[in-house]
């Protein structure tokens, strides 16, 4: 006697491979993530909260947790670089720019 089980076909996405996706279904393990900024991009992926799926319980520390104060300095230092930076190239070449908006 044989025995057939229904398969449905599937693919799956690390969470950094799903970075810029936006899809309709997403079916998460949370409980699988490492850091805070993986449980946001698994989380941000998909279009609409009945879409989203998580696969089994997860800790809520996972999602809860804040940057550390020396990484938010760290990026406070690096926006303002590249603010710098984008002020220097504007007034290197303001003779390309001219009178066109710098955003």
């Amino acid at each position: 006697m044989r025995h057939q089980l229904p398969l449905i076909p599937a693919f799956a996405f690390t969470s950094h491979n799903s970075q810029g996706r936006s899809l309709d279904v997403v079916c998460v393990d949370l409980a699988s993530c490492r850091s805070i900024q993986s449980a946001y991009v698994m989380l941000s992926r998909v279009r609409s909260l009945k879409g989203l799926c998580i696969l089994r319980p997860f800790n809520l520390s996972k999602i809860k947790n804040h940057i550390s104060q020396e990484l938010r300095c760290e990026l406070e230092r690096t926006d303002a670089l590249a603010l710098k930076t984008k002020e220097f190239a504007y007034e290197r070449l303001s003779w390309y720019y001219g009178d066109r908006d710098r955003d």
